[in-house]
């Protein structure tokens, strides 16, 4: 089988892009980009029409307030893992670290208090 030197022919140009104004704006692939894309569109019929007969009437029939609602039902339900990816996407995290400078000069066993307290608190949660 012989190979033919078909790039002399062709309408690309060596050393030239072959979509020179890029990928448009705003277009996106993969996983994450899919899923965005199942979860804004409506959802099925007959499962709106299961949901408003149980009396459930959503504010729009696309699949991500099919599922918030489900995800909500569940948290209601005593769901501890629906409870904590409700709070894991709706609740701003809590920092990390304390700032305990103040206006108010502190000494460093009162730093130390104020540390633990806060701490404390956060394995109640």
């Amino acid at each position: 089988m012989a190979i033919h030197n078909s790039f002399e022919n062709s309408k690309f140009i060596k050393g030239q892009s072959g979509n020179p104004k890029g990928r448009p704006k705003g277009a996106k692939d993969g996983l994450p980009a899919y899923i965005n894309r199942i979860l804004r569109k409506d959802a099925r019929p007959e499962i709106l029409e299961l949901l408003k007969k149980k009396g459930v009437d959503l504010d729009n029939g696309s699949n991500s307030a099919v599922i918030a609602f489900a995800l909500i039902k569940t948290a209601q339900a005593g769901d501890v893992s629906a409870i904590r990816l409700i709070f894991d996407q709706t609740e701003v995290p809590l920092p990390k670290q304390v700032d305990l400078s103040s206006s108010i000069p502190l000494t460093a066993e009162q730093k130390r208090k104020i540390a633990e307290t806060y701490l404390g608190s956060l394995e109640n949660c």
